[in-house]
């Protein structure tokens, strides 16, 4: 599972310039979370490892950013419907 959400959250930061991509960050968020839960919950079983650490980090980085986008796009629908309204 490390190296998939390693993977997740790489892919999640290259979505900052294509936004289609940045979907993939809460994905990489949670399962980077799930994955460091297991290993605290078996210490003796598994190792926590310093590529799941960077994607979970970067998968909440782009949740982050894609939180912003959302914001953005909202506030930006709003000044175009409110100009629209307007001019009518």
């Amino acid at each position: 599972m490390t190296i998939i959400v390693f993977v997740l959250g790489l892919l999640s930061l290259f979505g900052i310039g294509f936004s289609l991509l940045l979907i993939l960050g809460p994905v990489a968020w949670v399962l980077g979370s799930k994955a460091r839960r297991e290993i605290a919950s078996n210490p003796g079983e598994y190792r926590a490892s310093p590529l799941l650490r960077a994607g979970w980090i970067m998968g909440i980085i782009s949740t982050v950013v894609l939180a912003l986008v959302i914001v953005f796009l909202i506030i930006l629908l709003i000044a175009f419907l409110d100009a629209g309204a307007a001019l009518l």
